[in-house]
C-alpha cells in the first residue's frame, strides 16, 4: 500500500540531491505534496476499511444471534458498492 508514498518521498530526495536551483524547488515541492496525498488516501482508506469490517462482523453478530420468533419473514440483503474514488455498501432489511 505505501508504494505510491514510498516513491514520492524517493523522487523528493533525488531533487533535493541534484540540485537544480528553482526548477528543482518545485519538482521537490510537487513530490512532497504527492507524498502527503498518497499518505493520507492511504489512511483514509485503512480507516474506511477498518469501518467496514467492524460492520460487517456486529452485522454478522446480530442476525446469528437473533432470537425472534418469525426467521422464515425477515430477511437482510448487503450489497457491496465499489467505484472510482467510492466505496461503501447499501443494506436493506425486512422483518
Amino acid at each position: 500500500m505505501s508504494n505510491r508514498s514510498d516513491d514520492e518521498a524517493t523522487n523528493a530526495n533525488k531533487y533535493a540531491a541534484s540540485g537544480d536551483g528553482r526548477n528543482q524547488s518545485v519538482q521537490q515541492q510537487a513530490s512532497l505534496d504527492d507524498h502527503d496525498s498518497a499518505v493520507s488516501s492511504q489512511t483514509i482508506g485503512i480507516i474506511a476499511g477498518s469501518v467496514g469490517l467492524v460492520a460487517t462482523g456486529v452485522g454478522i453478530y446480530l442476525i446469528a444471534t437473533d432470537k425472534g420468533a418469525s426467521r422464515s419473514t425477515s430477511s437482510a440483503h448487503v450489497t457491496p458498492i465499489l467505484a472510482p474514488h467510492t466505496a461503501g455498501a447499501s443494506a436493506s432489511f425486512s422483518f
